[in-house]
């Protein structure tokens, strides 16, 4: 869903929930959030999980640790108490930061953003390319491979990703190859399917832990 600062509140309400459902289950759990939370969010592990259970869950009518789109909504109405004008939009300014916001939390289930996210975390030096002794470190510190498990995934990454055999991984050839691999979880809007992105964002979060 495509919405602007001078869209109805209501619409704009629809596209956080849409964006934040990753599973398109018609619920947020708490996997899901948590992940907006740290990732759109950039919020600690601690101050997701506290805003998911005080804030985001005091709609949680039916006490199921879900909120479906009619409790978001009544969260929202109380959030935004205040906020709106009489047309039914929101005032300018908390419109605008609401879109500069909803902007991060869609790019989280985009397939070409988990695509660079990963890249840019393996790519520890920022040269530009994976080389050997990055996705060793990535092995060791974020898997817990020996030094010989290492150099076997090293191998296996440049026979799988490395077209113009130069030794080192290039965003693009480490794109087109995670794509390809994924190609069957990828949806027809450009995200990965249920469950999917919630697990590499996990994983994502591994890897950051070993840089």
């Amino acid at each position: 869903m495509t919405v602007t600062s001078t869209s109805p509140a209501s619409e704009i309400i629809d596209a956080f929930f849409e964006a934040i459902d990753l599973d398109s289950s018609g619920c947020i759990d708490e996997a899901e959030a948590l992940v907006i939370a740290k990732i759109g969010f950039g919020q600690d592990e601690e101050t997701a999980a506290k805003y998911w259970k005080e804030d985001l869950c005091s709609e949680d009518s039916n006490h199921d640790n879900k909120l479906s789109k009619e409790e978001y909504v009544a969260w929202w109405t109380k959030k935004s108490d205040g906020k709106k004008n009489d047309d039914g939009t929101f005032e300018k300014k908390y419109a605008e930061s609401l879109i500069s916001s909803l902007t991060k939390v869609q790019s989280v289930a985009e397939a070409d953003a988990l695509c660079t996210a990963f890249f840019d975390v393996m790519d520890i030096d920022g040269s530009g390319a994976i080389e050997e002794n990055e996705a060793k470190t990535i092995s060791k510190k974020g898997f817990g491979a020996d030094e010989a498990a290492a150099t076997a995934n090293w191998k296996k990454m440049l026979t799988d990703m490395d077209t113009n055999e130069d030794g080192k991984i290039s965003k693009e050839e480490y794109t087109a190859f995670w794509m390809s691999e994924a190609k069957d979880k990828l949806q027809s809007n450009g995200s990965f399917a249920a469950g999917y992105t919630t697990y590499l964002w996990d994983k994502l979060e591994t890897l950051k832990a070993a840089e």
